[in-house]
């Protein structure tokens, strides 16, 4: 008789161990919808690897420039190449100044990359709360996509940390934005 009821409760906390694991892209993709809602900073970094983030948002960039497809007429242009390299010089700076707790937060909010160089919208005060889907791409990894108007928003990736906990480290351009 003990031995059953040993047996029924470590499976019973095998159970609830896997559920819990199971479940934490949500409770973390919920907290990190009510860190953006509160404008807490400090709280969405929490959730964020800001430096493999910046990697991640170069590496896409770059790839979109690229690979954006070759002009209608199939001509390369001879200045092409050096206008790549030239924006993998410029990309970076503006990627370290977006790929901030307040650029990621406009990031999650929108869909979409902020402008970069426009004036800044007065702020109304009002409170948005933004809403993810979130999808297991397999079990160390998340895709947190804003539920957005926008057809092709970004999506972020979030990787496991531990059994319970889970950062943003990469972003996902889609191609029908390059």
């Amino acid at each position: 008789m003990k031995r059953s009821i040993a047996i029924g409760a470590g499976a019973c906390a095998a159970a609830a161990l896997v559920a819990g694991m199971a479940v934490s892209p949500y409770v973390a993709a919920q907290r990190i919808e009510e860190a953006i809602a509160a404008r807490d900073g400090d709280a969405l970094a929490a959730h964020v690897d800001f430096a493999a983030l910046r990697a991640s948002t170069k590496a896409g960039l770059l790839d979109a420039i690229r690979h954006g497809g070759p002009p209608a007429d199939g001509r390369i242009h001879p200045f092409a190449e050096a206008g790549q390299m030239l924006a993998g010089a410029v990309i970076g700076p503006i990627v370290d100044n977006i790929v901030t707790p307040a650029g990621v937060s406009v990031m999650l909010m929108t869909g979409h990359l902020p402008a970069v160089g426009l004036r800044r919208q007065p702020d109304t005060g009002a409170v948005i709360r933004p809403h993810f889907d979130v999808a297991y791409r397999d079990w160390r990894h998340v895709a947190l996509t804003p539920v957005v108007d926008d057809p092709h928003p970004v999506r972020f990736i979030m990787r496991r940390e531990g059994l319970f906990g889970w950062q943003v480290d990469a972003i996902e351009l889609d191609p029908e934005d390059r």
